[in-house]
């Protein structure tokens, strides 16, 4: 598979359960940006490679309630990719969300020398979605970032998380009406940057619809046609 790729699409289509499996499977780190985020304020060890001027700046943010700026969430981004274990490739999950972030990172893999990667973009209509997100539970343990859907991919034991043994809980703005909401935010913010990976050949639309195996299945037979 190329040995660099991103993974987008809207919010239930299973980004981060894709995301975690391509990881497993092929050996790649993982990268969340979300989860970079959370670990600041909860697990600064684990982000010991950011200056520590950058994690202040990227809490304030947090603090506030705010997204953190495009600027910033870049900076995050390169300091993260320059680490050794990205050297064999990795998996981008909720970045780049605008098209700034997606311009600076197409710089910077070039500047890496991963000119060539793929653009995963799951797609599923909004009624499937809002089922999903309905439906969704998550790990209480914000170090772990599992979510499941009690249709699709129950965890193996009744509301206990299959990674870490943690309780899973149902998100309090999953609602049908914020959920909606948010897919509506997405669409608007999401279009331009979907339409500058397709424009540089770069996006390959998958269906997002099934159980995760079926998915990551799809997932795989694109990549494993992918050169390195």
């Amino acid at each position: 598979m190329a040995n660099v790729l991103l993974i987008t699409g809207p919010h239930g289509v299973g980004k981060g359960t894709q995301a975690y499996t391509i990881s497993r499977h092929y050996g790649i780190p993982h990268i969340s940006t979300g989860q970079i985020f959370r670990d600041m304020v909860r697990h600064p060890d684990k982000v010991k490679y950011l200056p520590s001027k950058l994690v202040k700046t990227v809490k304030s943010f947090l603090e506030k309630g705010v997204y953190v700026s495009d600027e910033i969430t870049n900076q995050v981004v390169e300091a993260r990719l320059f680490e050794k274990d990205c050297k064999k490739g990795f998996i981008l999950d909720g970045y780049p969300r605008t098209l700034q972030q997606a311009e600076f990172l197409n710089g910077l893999l070039k500047k890496l020398g991963y000119g060539e990667y793929v653009v995963i973009n799951l797609v599923s209509d909004e009624d499937t979605l809002v089922k999903r997100q309905l439906y969704r539970v998550v790990c209480e343990n914000h170090g772990c970032g599992a979510s499941y859907n009690t249709l699709l991919n129950k965890p193996k034991k009744d509301n206990i998380c299959d990674r870490c043994g943690s309780r899973l809980v149902s998100r309090s703005e999953d609602s049908e009406e914020g959920i909606r909401k948010r897919n509506e935010e997405y669409e608007k913010k999401a279009r331009p940057v979907v339409l500058y990976y397709k424009k540089i050949g770069k996006l390959i639309d998958v269906d997002g619809n099934g159980n995760p195996k079926k998915v990551f299945s799809r997932v795989k037979s694109i990549l494993d046609k992918t050169s390195n």
